[in-house]
Parts: C-alpha cells; structure tokens; sequence
C-alpha cells in the first residue's frame, strides 16, 4: 500500500463528498441518527488530540510521547 499525494487526496475527496447524504437517504432508518453520532465522535476526538499535543502529550501526528 502506498500513501496518497495531497492531490490524491483532494481528488478523492471531491469525488466522495456526497457519498454519506446519497447513503443515508437509501439506507434510512437511523442511518442519518449514526452518521450524526459518528461525525459527533470524529470531532471530540480531534479536540482530544488538538488539547492532548497543545499540552505536549501527544506528538504531530497525534500519537503519546
């Protein structure tokens, strides 16, 4: 596996951008409640890691020191 270039990944974004509203509007039942609770989790736990590295417990890349 290689890692993507930064405009790889741009790319890829683009092209995925409106994947979860397509996939919460098929699956539907609570799939917009978990897409909610799952974008809720990614955006504490960067805060975690932005708070954690402003202290020094972690290093750039989020991992302890």
């Amino acid at each position: 596996m290689r890692a993507l270039s930064e405009a790889e990944r741009q790319t890829w974004r683009q092209a995925t951008r409106d994947v979860a509203p397509q996939l919460i509007a098929r699956l539907g039942g609570a799939s917009q409640a978990v897409h909610e609770a799952i974008e809720t989790g990614k955006r504490a736990f960067a805060e975690r890691d932005a708070s954690q590295a402003g202290a020094g417990m972690v290093d750039g890349e989020g991992r302890p020191r």
